[in-house]
């Protein structure tokens, strides 16, 4: 959820953010089961929670054990939300999402990638990492790219 915020407030401050790295953002495409639940007035008022989604065996994500339904439907209108005034982004986006990803979409990536109105925008496909990739196998070239990405920034 950090980086569709990031996006979000890329799109609604563009003189206070002078670029973004969103890594494994949703950004507008779900998988049905969730839609499913947010549209459905009968789901029950908590689900169990996603979990740990890391490739790396010996890594883990202190992960909630439910998730809250209503907290589900809010995060939806804001990646909803936040999809929808993509092209207001116009700082310099370095997009990061992992190929296999269990909780966003790839083609998530995609659509930043696509749809964000920065003439400077770049997505980087993590071969090595689930959803969590910050903590998995690809944390490395995380930090490599996104400081590098950093300090042309900073010119």
């Amino acid at each position: 959820m950090g980086g569709t915020l990031a996006l979000n407030l890329a799109a609604r401050f563009p003189t206070i953010v002078h670029g973004i790295i969103p890594i494994n953002s949703p950004v507008g495409i779900f998988e049905p089961p969730l839609a499913e639940l947010v549209l459905n007035r009968s789901a029950p008022a908590r689900v169990p929670g996603i979990g740990s989604d890391i490739k790396d065996p010996m890594a883990s994500e202190l992960a909630y054990a439910e998730l809250p339904v209503s907290c589900a439907r809010e995060v939806f209108v804001l990646i909803t939300a936040t999809s929808a005034i993509l092209s207001k982004v116009t700082c310099p986006v370095l997009a990061m999402h992992s190929r296999e990803d269990h909780v966003v979409p790839p083609r998530n990536g995609q659509r930043i990638l696509e749809s964000v109105g920065s003439d400077e925008v770049r997505l980087l496909w993590l071969n090595n990492s689930y959803h969590v990739a910050t903590l998995d196998n690809d944390k490395d070239l995380i930090v490599e790219r996104a400081g590098r990405f950093i300090e042309d920034l900073r010119g």
